[in-house]
């Protein structure tokens, strides 16, 4: 009972009377932590979502076999007549646009006669005597069952689909729901040796899976490497997909940090609120103590002061977080589809994870941030009831050794921006945020009695005595002012950060686009943005864009993604005698421009980017 009143005099009743400080605490908690569910739950609908379609048709496979511009389909036959206990699966992949919609696809070729690991679709189709012939020759096409549910299909319907530069007219057989698909289920599946021809590529496969037998802990690379072409490569099944997983797990994290650095603003608040609390409540804090509280739980009283804000603002985050979650899972979905994966993102799920997550922010920053005055108060004594300003004389400007510290921590910070990341995720960039805070937050009263100082003098001669009273009353409350200084300071640090990162990237693009690119129109096949291999315009399209009228160049462009050592990369393939023609392109080592085309049109030489030579350390000369 005496606890219980204690929390009441101390805590409940000033919060009901200040309601607007209490109000704007609460503000600032939920805000911060509605950014963090937000920015979490779009991320977990995005990431998941974009898992790619092609690992729901992976199923059991041991190894996957590649090679930059595809494996000649004799490689295949070659593999199938191995005398030993293994399963190939070849793939052809691709996107298809389907123009109904605007929607953008995953198709996938199987070999529907030969394959018998078809059965881990869960609803394989498999073809009779009868319609063979129909099958494989046939404009036959499989829907996953999300894609044909959601387009109102069913077998006999016919499907438009636009591949490339190429559009063929299909007929829906039915639909299959793959037994490992989970979110990633909307794809077109069709023979190999249609989507070779929708796709242009005759006498290619995109990827043969190997399946071992199961159980089965044997290395097949020394037995199926000689079968090989030299430019194929036998990895572990899922290095592609591994490789996506590792790009978005850091994508993800920059979001999250990005997130978290929002809710120190309401840290900093939280630390002031309750600050003033204690200031203005000495008297009380000294009678209670008197009558034979303890420092605990004069402590614990403000503590739980502190985590009423953090609680209330917890439980408005999260509502506030899974309202703008709806919109952030469109911009980080289109961001990841451009930059990582395509694909379509899922739906947002509030789960247990997402509010533990708010709830830890929320509550776990105002208990840390409510610690050191909650400290101050149970240190109070009795007979300091009569000394309403003494407590807050306590933070002064702290001198040279405030500024020491924050030489120190900015010191650490800039030693943090240059650990390397960990898993592609960059810690020390993130502890480098945390004491830049911290920095601000030791010198902030020095700086704030400066600031305050010089702004009574500026105004005091339009002012008068009103400019000096208002600064020697923020300088008289410095502890409470410098923390406010210190909340403004993170905030306008976060929001000038991300508009220059915004700026200097839309810099960058306007001066790519000015500079580099030099040609009036640009045409992109159907497919993935128009990126990667799996997405080609037939020759003929150059060359009837070279005849128009009006057209003084054509240029041609491919890219392959390939991997240099551990890491995927891409292999650009371009006409070198029109960029000879067009300059734009900056060369940062080697040769003039001039020299670098000649060598490239000689062949047996490539351009390195800025990016790929700091990764690799490869410099004009070397080899790769």
């Amino acid at each position: 009972m005496p606890r219980a009143v204690l929390l009441f005099r101390l805590v409940v009743r000033p919060m009901l009377r200040d309601r607007l400080r209490a109000a704007l605490t609460v503000a600032a908690v939920a805000l911060g932590v509605a950014v963090i569910v937000a920015v979490d739950l779009a991320g977990e609908a995005s990431m998941g979502s974009f898992r790619s379609s092609l690992e729901s048709l992976q199923g059991s496979a041991s190894y996957e076999i590649t090679q930059v511009g595809g494996i000649p389909e004799a490689v295949y036959g070659d593999l199938a007549r191995l005398e030993e206990p293994l399963a190939f699966s070849p793939r052809v992949e691709g996107f298809a646009l389907l123009p109904g919609t605007g929607e953008e696809v995953a198709l996938f070729g199987v070999d529907l006669v030969g394959d018998t690991t078809l059965r881990e679709l869960g609803s394989p189709p498999r073809p009779g005597t009868s319609d063979l012939s129909e099958l494989i020759d046939g404009p036959s096409v499989w829907l996953a069952a999300g894609l044909g549910v959601s387009l109102g299909l069913s077998p006999g319907d016919p499907l438009p689909v636009v591949a490339g530069d190429r559009r063929m007219d299909l007929e829906v057989r039915g639909l299959v729901e793959p037994s490992q698909g989970g979110r990633a289920g909307r794809f077109l599946l069709m023979d190999v040796a249609l989507a070779q021809r929708l796709l242009a590529r005759a006498g290619r496969l995109d990827r043969i899976y190997v399946h071992a037998p199961p159980g089965d802990g044997r290395d097949w690379t020394a037995r199926l490497v000689p079968r090989l072409p030299p430019a194929a490569a036998l990895r572990p099944a899922g290095t592609r997909t591994e490789d996506n997983r590792r790009m978005l797990r850091a994508f993800r994290w920059n979001l999250r940090m990005m997130s978290y650095a929002t809710i120190l603003v309401g840290a900093f608040l939280i630390y002031n609120t309750v600050t003033a609390y204690v200031v203005r409540r000495r008297q009380q804090i000294g009678i209670v103590r008197a009558v034979g509280a303890s420092r605990a739980m004069v402590r614990a009283a403000f503590l739980i002061e502190g985590a009423v804000f953090g609680a209330v603002g917890a439980a408005a985050g999260l509502v506030l977080g899974r309202v703008l979650a709806a919109g952030a899972v469109q911009a980080v979905g289109g961001t990841v589809s451009a930059l990582y994966v395509s694909g379509a993102p899922g739906e947002v799920a509030f789960g247990p994870g997402a509010a533990a997550v708010g709830v830890a922010a929320g509550v776990g920053t105002a208990l840390l941030s409510a610690w050191r005055p909650a400290r101050e108060a149970a240190g109070v004594a009795p007979t300091e009831a009569m000394s309403p300003l003494r407590l807050d004389a306590r933070a002064d400007t702290g001198g040279r050794r405030s500024a020491v510290t924050a030489l120190v921590l900015a010191a650490l910070a800039a030693g943090g921006c240059l650990v390397p990341p960990v898993g592609r995720i960059p810690v020390g960039g993130y502890l480098a945020l945390v004491l830049l805070a911290a920095a601000c937050a030791a010198l902030s009263p020095r700086l704030s009695a400066a600031a305050l100082a010089l702004a009574g003098r500026l105004l005091a001669p339009s002012l008068g005595v009103v400019a000096k009273l208002a600064a020697r009353g923020l300088a008289a409350s410095l502890g409470r002012t410098s923390v406010i200084v210190a909340a403004m300071t993170v905030a306008a640090g976060l929001v000038v950060s991300m508009g220059v990162t915004v700026g200097s990237f839309r810099e960058t693009v306007d001066d790519w686009l000015q500079s580099r690119l030099q040609a009036d129109f640009y045409v992109s096949p159907v497919g993935e943005g128009g990126r990667g291999a799996g997405s080609t315009m037939a020759e003929e399209v150059a060359a009837r864009l070279a005849a128009a009228p009006g057209v003084a160049d054509v240029g041609r462009f491919r890219t392959y993604p390939v991997r240099y050592g551990e890491t995927p990369a891409t292999l650009g393939l371009a006409d070198v005698a029109l960029y000879d023609r067009y300059a734009g392109i900056e060369f940062l080592e080697g040769p003039g421009p001039a020299a670098v085309w000649r060598e490239l049109a000689a062949g047996a030489s490539v351009i390195a980017s800025e990016l790929f030579s700091y990764r690799h350390d490869v410099h004009p000369g070397d080899t790769v």
